[in-house]
């Protein structure tokens, strides 16, 4: 990577300081490795939200972002989680809801630097592993029609559950909520604190990416944003990102414009800061240096 890389900068506008500048080289980094890693194995992946909209419009990152987005099909997806953490440097960590029980990000996976801080409001109570990240997320198939409409309607119904399930007694104001609320806890004795997670996610890969016209991926909600027409992803383009070029689906111009509307036009000012919340960034000194955080 250029020395000059590091340097401050104004990109669209925007102020780019040297410290995001650090967290976009310690991204990079692990892209590189990502991508090594799927290369030697011939795993598809794929650009995708800020990333993807980065590489077409910025020709990287974003300038106000703070995350890379990448997606894989399902089966390529697991695959990766196989072969990944053998070939990962010492430095690096694939982390997921597998390995982590404690990890809030349920439907997908980061690659983490153990050597550097990202701690996120989100999570920052969490004993998981709070090194800088990148994302990556399944894709999975989707019917069309009413057919489509029955697996959304029977995923939202396990998601309530889930968070029923999940919810504590401090949740509940009332004695009647907390009624409500018994018997999952009893449920939640016998069959542990992930029991209807296993279950969203069994469902979840019930159609398969590649013979799908829809695809769907269940990162936090479910939402039209999440659905698109599969075909977007049949081909993909090489666009640069930064120095490096990434994979985008060659039908990106429909998938953002679903997902953006006018996406070449950039946002309102007060609306150009990063996705996450960021508690800590420190692209110096690991997360156990800073975890948990202390509260004023």
């Amino acid at each position: 990577m250029d020395a000059d890389f590091l340097k401050e900068e104004v990109r669209g506008g925007f102020l780019v300081d040297a410290k995001r500048k650090r967290l976009w080289a310690a991204m990079l980094d692990m892209v590189e490795v990502f991508l090594d890693i799927c290369e030697k194995h011939h795993l598809r992946y794929f650009a995708v939200g800020g990333t993807l909209l980065g590489a077409v419009r910025h020709r990287g990152f974003i300038p106000w972002d703070d995350d890379v987005d990448l997606a894989m099909p399902r089966k390529d997806y697991e695959r990766f989680l196989e072969v990944a953490p053998a070939m990962l440097p010492e430095h690096l960590a694939l982390t997921n809801k597998r390995n982590e029980p404690d990890n809030p990000h349920l439907y997908f996976s980061r690659i983490r630097n153990r050597n550097t801080t990202h701690i996120t409001k989100f999570a920052q109570e969490c004993r998981i592993n709070h090194g800088v990240f990148i994302d990556i997320f399944p894709e999975d198939g989707l019917p069309t029609g009413k057919k489509g409409r029955r697996f959304l309607d029977h995923l939202v119904l396990l998601r309530r559950l889930d968070r029923k399930y999940r919810a504590s007694w401090k949740d509940c104001p009332t004695w009647r909520s907390k009624m409500l609320l018994l018997p999952f806890r009893c449920l939640r004795l016998f069959a542990g604190p992930d029991f209807f997670y296993f279950r969203q996610e069994q469902w979840i890969r019930k159609y398969d990416f590649d013979h799908s016209d829809l695809a769907f991926h269940f990162w936090h909600t479910i939402s039209s944003q999440a659905i698109h027409d599969k075909h977007c992803f049949d081909e993909y383009i090489l666009l640069d990102f930064e120095h490096l070029k990434l994979r985008c689906p060659a039908g990106y111009d429909k998938y953002l414009k679903e997902k953006y509307g006018d996406y070449m036009q950039y946002p309102p000012v007060e609306e150009r800061k990063g996705f996450h919340e960021s508690v800590v960034v420190d692209c110096d000194r690991p997360y156990t240096d800073y975890w948990p955080v202390r509260k004023s």
